[in-house]
């Protein structure tokens, strides 16, 4: 199991895999309103 950032790039480059959404906070960030959640990938090779 492995997360990533979302991106075209890493969703092919484990398309094979099962691939689930999910919503992270990003604390580092110089400006508040920029500190949002982002959607991130949780990648397995299991089901």
């Amino acid at each position: 199991m492995l997360s990533n950032s979302n991106s075209e790039f890493i969703r092919n480059l484990f398309k094979e895999f099962n691939i689930t959404e999910v919503f992270a906070n990003r604390f580092i960030n110089s400006k508040a309103e920029g500190r949002k959640p982002l959607i991130e990938l949780v990648i397995r090779n299991y089901g």
